[in-house]
């Protein structure tokens, strides 16, 4: 083998290795009943200047059935939940049709606007940042 094409050849198992094995996976937050809950960390573009620190939130229904889905959004602050003791208005739910995924996305207007969380606004400087997020008290119900 020559050089020109060992050289080539070891650059492409770099680029591919790469792109198989440096993506990041979804975490899992919920997997119970045919509903699988994971989240990922992403920066998105923001039209207002500053980029945000996110977490998109998918839900996936692998049942046949559509399924509610009902949480309590669960911020904190430092240390301290934000929410906790306003349960009830923070509440959000999605019914997810038997078989489909559901996720929050970059696009404030894409309709799944509780499955995108802006933990930080980047390079703003007078803030309070969200430190954590859970989705709280998760459950799942027939539609009716």
């Amino acid at each position: 083998m020559n050089q020109a094409k060992f050289i080539f050849l070891v650059i492409s198992v770099f680029f591919v290795s790469q792109s198989c094995f440096g993506q990041k996976r979804d975490a899992i937050d919920f997997k119970e009943d045919g509903i699988i809950i994971t989240h990922r960390m992403v920066e998105c573009d923001n039209a207002s200047g500053y980029d945000e620190k996110v977490k998109l939130i998918s839900i996936q229904n692998t049942t046949d059935e559509p399924i509610n889905v009902t949480w309590t959004q669960g911020f904190w602050i430092n240390q301290e939940c934000r929410t906790c003791d306003n349960a009830e208005e923070h509440q959000a739910s999605h019914t997810v049709v038997g078989g489909q995924t559901i996720s929050g996305s970059c696009d404030k207007t894409d309709g799944y606007r509780n499955l995108r969380i802006t933990l930080d606004l980047l390079g703003y400087e007078e803030k309070n940042p969200i430190t954590d997020h859970k989705m709280l008290h998760i459950t799942l119900t027939k539609p009716e």
